[in-house]
């Protein structure tokens, strides 16, 4: 799946339940525009995605993530990849990134 993320700052907060609940979903591509997410911090935008994906994965540690591609609009670089999957057992023992 492929989806155009108009608001990367945004998009955990009112997109990541929706994507929880497509439990057979196994790939997804995020397409951002780097202007966007490159004027503060460089990968603040960038980083915020990956933080809104494992807290996802902490909130429910049965639901496989799918593989995340996060992919500049109009060049098609890709600026970040998160594994698919469950968040890994020592993530859920240890309290690691819990919100």
């Amino acid at each position: 799946m492929i989806l155009d993320v108009k608001d990367a700052a945004c998009f955990g907060h009112f997109h990541m339940d929706v994507l929880m609940r497509m439990r057979k979903s196994r790939e997804l591509d995020l397409l951002v525009l780097e202007e966007v997410i490159s004027w503060n911090r460089g990968r603040r935008y960038v980083d915020g995605l990956i933080g809104d994906f494992e807290q996802a994965r902490n909130k429910d540690s049965g639901w496989e993530c799918p593989r995340v591609r996060v992919l500049d609009r109009n060049t098609g670089k890709e600026l970040s990849v998160i594994s698919g999957g469950a968040a890994p057992l020592e993530w859920i023992e240890d309290g690691k990134n819990q919100p």
